[in-house]
């Protein structure tokens, strides 16, 4: 009997280690950390803490949970639980879109695309680069997130870091209402947090 009760007890610190998400952050699961951090930014089943999201947020990213680092970089770029950084929600969009996030991606496009948060050799504020902002808009199109799609059609269809093409325009624009209608075919499509 007392040797049954120690099995069970090992067995439910098992189960509780696996299935307790704080604990599977605290040991690098990134993917865990994200969701973590996402039940605190929308106070889900705990208070709402922002800053406390935010390091999450920052483990998850670090443990190589690619959604994070776009999650970070949004709270950045808006001041929403941090202050406003623009160069770390660059380089964390830049993180995310590596890892193969398309919502990453698209904000590291529009980020080219506006001038925001980028720098040039010399630590000045660089001008917008149209071109780099279509090949990210392309990588999250790639990726299936509808928004990204969007904006590579409106880059298309104004002739902005591109060569105008209406036809290939009007094509994105009904592959995103394609993605849009199939969420399950599209990643997280979060828009804004909370997602």
């Amino acid at each position: 009997m007392g040797l049954f009760a120690v099995l069970t007890c090992f067995g439910c610190e098992f189960l509780i280690s696996v299935t307790d998400p704080q604990i599977r952050c605290d040991r690098g699961d990134g993917a865990a950390c994200d969701r973590l951090g996402d039940q605190y930014f929308n106070g889900t089943g705990v208070e709402q803490d922002k800053a406390k999201a935010a390091s999450l947020y920052q483990q998850g990213c670090a443990g190589g949970e690619a959604a994070a680092c776009s999650q970070l970089g949004w709270m950045y770029e808006k001041g929403d639980g941090v202050e406003v950084n623009l160069e770390s929600a660059t380089s964390l969009y830049q993180r995310a879109c590596d890892g193969g996030n398309g919502y990453g991606c698209n904000n590291r496009g529009r980020m080219y695309q506006f001038g925001w948060g980028l720098r040039d050799g010399k630590g000045d504020v660089a001008a917008p680069d149209l071109v780099k902002a279509v090949s990210f808009y392309q990588r999250s199109c790639d990726a299936r997130f509808s928004v990204g799609c969007g904006n590579l059609g409106w880059m298309y269809d104004h002739g902005a870091g591109v060569a105008e093409d209406h036809e290939r325009a009007a094509g994105l624009f009904r592959g995103r209402r394609r993605y849009l209608a199939h969420p399950w075919k599209s990643q997280r499509d979060p828009g804004s947090p909370p997602r």
